[in-house]
């Protein structure tokens, strides 16, 4: 049995184990069994990156007419031992050359072999092979010899048959932790002098600082786990209330829709989960922010697995959790918190099918694409980030021809996720698309690179001041060396940066927010974490950035618990909108009363979303929207809009500005006095009210 079907990331030092259940492979080349639970170990180091397709060495129970049935895999790899004198470590497909010096050493005594490989690029075994005569002891020929006469249509001479089972052997000891390959620049290692002895050997740990897949994960739970339990705190402590984006994605949670006005519907679905469990505080509505980003955590972690080793994974996720966007998105519910967690998912899946198809991993890419786009259209970015990785790397075009049917099914079944929402488009008028189109505000070629720079120095507050400039500086400025960068950063750049320069292409069309390129900086969470892990004098940086963010969440934690302190402090009150709502509310309840009326009309989308979620323990009040024009400009003016034959010829108007346009459509109009909301530095909000009655 193939007892590590997936490693823990590839690490600078790996090891395959097979089992009982590999008896027939091994009688196939001639190892000699010692009983049933005989293991075969293999380690191998490297800090090379190979491009093995290791077709055979996945089967559990390999027999003589299954590694025939290989052929078609293996026979270009047996050719070219004929041909070339030497096997290059790639089956299927060869698509690089460049030399590695390996030295294979047996111990018969408890059959390990110890395999010492240094390269820099594609692997492949040369004839600098350097075998000990005992692997030259092992019989080569029975079915296998059989069967390479028949694949090559001549038997070889002993010299060769020789020298084919050693890189044969060797292939296949290497074959799958080579897979997950990943390059290490000047690093070194020797082995201990008893060359037979491998169990001098020192420990994976001990020989490349990394840490075990158990203790990676037991680390990095527990640090998600606790910052999750103190947001989550932080969350149920605060006196604040929903902002206004928030409270309309709590109205939308009302009524089940495939869709809603300016987003997709997974935030409503997912709130309105929430809040039937734990009902409607704003804690409740908040909680699923900080569970969706700690699993965002956890996922890009088993993603960094992928191509780097168990301490860059643990890393990676604890610079997720840290930086300064993630900290700030975790207080607020928004579709951010939900589409980076999906990414996260479309990027291990993405990943995991390059490196080997399989039909799980296409599962969780349609998955993760589908839902990720019904949280948020940013979602579609993935397959301009696709297209970018296949552009630029001969390699990954390579594995997605392998995987091509796995790619097709994923993307496929996942874009059929947001029919639906399309569907729920037309019928009404395809309002997302308009808003869509209002959101990019292209007019004609105007550009604006004041935006374009407020958009860049809000990236240093998103993705952290360190971080945003490694990444930067991680973008290669010549040719030679985009030509020289590593599959994998290939792939994380691939994923990063595009979405940076459509975002800053659109910032100096017209505008653009800070949060609207989020959905780069999980792949640069990944790259960035790995290129400052990579030399230990630049990990400083790694740590500093880490405890900058730490310090700067916790000032943002203690603000949001102190908001009466925060708002001294600053001579202002930032969360002048988060508060105040309940009070407002049960004036507007006492003087709908006093006047006996039912409807409260409104025109501003911001409160109308806050006051519905301050009187969402009174039914009885109907609250409706006044629109000034034909154009639907939000939610509420295609959901809730004032019509006087159904809603009644009597409401009460509340509005923070001028109320002419709407009191010139009715025939009488009463003054109440305004509600003044204060804010905590005594600033005040005059909110006027009328009753107006009879439309005209």
């Amino acid at each position: 049995m193939y007892a590590q079907d997936q490693f823990a990331g590839f690490k600078r030092f790996g090891q395959i184990v097979i089992g009982p259940s590999f008896q027939s492979l091994n009688t196939v080349f001639g190892i000699p069994h010692r009983g049933q639970h005989q293991d075969w170990h293999t380690n191998l180091l490297t800090d090379g990156f190979c491009q093995i397709k290791a077709t055979f060495a996945r089967h559990h129970d390999i027999q003589d007419h299954d590694i025939k049935g290989q052929a078609g895999d293996l026979a270009p790899c047996i050719r070219s031992v004929f041909r070339l004198g030497h096997a290059k470590a790639f089956l299927g497909q060869i698509v690089t050359q460049q030399a590695a010096q390996a030295r294979i050493v047996v111990n018969h005594k408890n059959m390990r072999i110890c395999v010492h490989e240094r390269s820099i690029g594609a692997v492949s075994l040369r004839q600098n092979l350097n075998v000990i005569a005992k692997l030259r002891n092992i019989a080569f020929w029975g079915p296998m010899g059989s069967w390479l006469s028949r694949a090559n249509g001549v038997r070889p001479s002993p010299s060769e048959a020789n020298h084919i089972q050693t890189t044969l052997f060797a292939t296949m000891a290497c074959i799958e932790t080579l897979c997950r390959g990943v390059q290490y620049s000047h690093w070194r290692m020797s082995f201990a002098p008893d060359y037979d002895g491998c169990n001098a050997m020192p420990r994976e740990d001990q020989v490349s600082g990394d840490i075990s897949t158990q203790s990676m994960w037991r680390l990095l739970l527990g640090a998600a786990l606790a910052l999750c339990a103190v947001r989550l705190l932080v969350s149920y402590s605060t006196g604040l209330s929903l902002h206004g984006d928030e409270a309309q994605y709590w109205t939308w949670s009302r009524t089940f829709e495939f869709g809603y006005y300016s987003k997709p519907p997974l935030i409503a679905w997912v709130i309105g989960a929430a809040t039937s469990l734990c009902g409607d505080e704003t804690w409740c509505i908040r909680a699923p922010a900080a569970l969706f980003q700690t699993a965002s955590a956890l996922v890009l972690a088993s993603a960094a697995r992928l191509w780097f080793d168990n301490r860059t994974a643990l890393w990676t996720g604890i610079v997720w959790l840290t930086v300064p966007a993630v900290s700030f998105s975790s207080l607020i519910m928004s579709t951010d918190a939900l589409l980076l967690f999906f990414w996260a998912g479309c990027l291990w899946a993405y990943g995991a099918l390059l490196r080997r198809p399989s039909w799980g991993a296409a599962l969780a890419l349609a998955v993760s694409f589908g839902l990720g786009l019904n949280a948020k259209y940013a979602m579609a970015y993935f397959l301009v980030c696709v297209l970018v990785h296949l552009l630029i790397s001969a390699q990954a075009r390579q594995k997605a021809r392998i995987a091509t049917a796995h790619l097709i099914a994923g993307f496929g079944l996942g874009a059929c996720a947001i029919l639906p929402n399309v569907w729920w488009n037309k019928v009404h008028g395809w309002a997302t698309v308009g808003h869509t189109a209002d959101n990019v505000h292209w007019q004609g070629v105007v550009l604006h690179f004041d935006e374009l720079g407020d958009f860049l120095g809000a990236q240093f507050g998103v993705f952290g001041p360190i971080l945003f400039v490694v990444l930067l500086l991680a973008i290669p400025r010549s040719r030679r060396a985009c030509q020289a960068l590593s599959e994998p950063v290939r792939l994380l750049l691939a994923f990063s940066l595009p979405i940076l320069v459509i975002i800053s292409v659109q910032a100096i069309l017209s505008r653009a927010n800070a949060n609207w390129a989020a959905t780069a900086y999980p792949a640069a969470a990944i790259l960035v974490t790995s290129v400052l892990l990579a030399q230990a004098r630049r990990r400083w940086l790694l740590w500093g950035s880490i405890a900058l963010h730490t310090i700067v969440a916790a000032g943002l934690y203690g603000a949001v618990l102190m908001p009466g302190a925060t708002a001294r402090a600053l001579g202002r009150d930032p969360f002048q909108d988060l508060s105040g709502w309940d009070q407002v509310a049960n004036q507007i309840s006492d003087a709908m009363q006093a006047e006996n009326l039912s409807v409260l009309l409104m025109d501003n989308r911001m409160m109308i979303a806050s006051m519905a979620y301050a009187l969402r323990d009174q039914p009885e009040i109907i609250i409706r929207t006044w629109n000034h024009d034909t154009k639907i400009d939000h939610h509420y003016e295609m959901a809730w809009l004032y019509t006087s034959p159904i809603d009644g010829s009597r409401v009460l108007l509340m509005t923070p500005h001028g109320t002419q346009s709407i009191e010139s459509q009715f025939s009488q109009v009463k003054d109440l006095p305004p509600i003044r909301k204060m804010d905590r530095v005594g600033q005040v909000k005059i909110l006027e009210l009328r009753v107006l009655e009879d439309p005209k």
